[in-house]
């Protein structure tokens, strides 16, 4: 009988220090996508509170994962080459586990004329393109 309570016991101990430990962490997850819905590839990604700091790439099909957060409030930041860099907050709560997806319009492009006259009358013109 005592065998029987021992394994009784034991087993709801388990049990239940399992299921405390799942409870410990958030999850976020999500894709990251153009405005055409076209993954983006190798975006960075960042998840960033007070006391945490976590950068990931997105895989080749544009999702990303950060499986054990602590609850707290996050901005997840994502920057991917020719497109504009996006930053959203979000609030983790015990246990959760919130997809967000987003989506990156292209970056804006701004082109620069520069007109220089020289001595012999030739005018030398320069110009360069810079993705903000």
């Amino acid at each position: 009988m005592r065998r029987v309570l021992l394994i009784i016991f034991l087993s709801a101990f388990v049990s239940a220090t399992s299921g405390n430990a799942q409870e410990q962490t958030a999850a976020i997850e999500g894709v990251i996508s153009d405005t055409a819905g076209a993954s983006i590839p190798s975006a960075l990604v960042a998840v960033v509170s007070s006391a945490v700091h976590l950068e990931n790439r997105t895989d080749r099909n544009g999702t990303y994962r950060f499986p054990s957060l602590p609850p707290n409030s996050y901005l997840i930041r994502v920057h991917a080459s020719g497109f504009a860099d996006v930053a959203v907050p979000v609030e983790l709560q015990l246990g959760s586990s919130r997809i967000v997806n987003l989506r990156l319009t292209p970056a804006a492009v701004n082109e620069t004329v520069t007109v220089i006259a020289n001595e012999t009358g030739t005018i030398d013109t320069t110009s360069s393109a810079v993705t903000s």
